[in-house]
C-alpha cells in the first residue's frame, strides 16, 4: 500500500487575506514521486533527503474558517469550501512559493534509498547513496511541475498526503 498526494490546493493573498485561486499552475497530484514527497515534507522519505519543510499541518487561517463553519452549521462537511480540507487524509502540510524559489536546485544531494533483499525502501548509511543535483534527484516532471509554480502568482501551495 502506498502513499498518495491526494489535495493540492493554490492560494494567494488579496487584502491581505489567503484566497484560493482558480488558477491552478500545476497538478502536484498526478503521479506518485517519494523523491518529491520525502523533499517537500519528509513524506516516505526513504532517501534521507533534507526536507523543504517538516509537516505543517493546516495553516492558521484554515484552521480559524474551519472553526468558525463548524460553530455556524452541521454537519462540517456540508460546504463545499471546508470538505476540501478534510482531516481524512493523514498529513496537512503547505509551503510558500517563494519557499521554492529560495531553492538551488543545482545543489548536490544525496540519494540514500536503497534496496536490501527485497526491500527497495530501504535507507542506505550516509555516503553510501548516489550523490546528484536536486534537480536531478527530482526528476523532470517533478521539476516541471515546481518550475510552473513558481512562474505562477500563486503564492502558497496546501497539500495532504493519504
Amino acid at each position: 500500500m502506498g502513499t498518495d498526494m491526494m489535495r493540492c490546493k493554490f492560494h494567494k493573498q488579496v487584502a491581505g487575506i489567503w484566497v484560493e485561486t482558480d488558477d491552478e499552475p500545476c497538478d502536484f497530484t498526478d503521479g506518485r514521486s517519494y523523491a518529491l514527497f520525502g523533499w517537500l515534507a519528509d513524506v516516505r522519505n526513504y532517501s534521507a533527503i533534507a526536507p523543504l519543510a517538516k509537516l505543517r499541518g493546516l495553516p492558521d487561517d484554515i484552521v480559524e474558517q474551519r472553526k468558525k463553519r463548524q460553530s455556524e452549521r452541521h454537519p462540517l462537511y456540508d460546504s463545499d469550501t471546508m470538505e476540501d480540507y478534510d482531516y481524512r487524509e493523514f498529513s496537512w502540510t503547505w509551503l510558500l512559493v517563494d519557499e521554492f524559489r529560495a531553492v538551488d536546485f543545482d545543489q548536490i544531494v544525496e540519494d540514500r534509498r536503497c534496496t536490501v533483499g527485497n526491500n527497495g525502501s530501504a535507507t542506505c548509511e550516509p555516503g553510501q547513496g548516489r550523490f546528484m543535483p536536486l534537480r536531478e534527484f527530482l526528476d523532470e516532471h517533478s521539476m516541471e511541475l515546481i518550475e510552473r509554480l513558481m512562474a505562477s502568482d500563486v503564492e502558497r501551495i496546501m497539500f495532504a498526503f493519504d
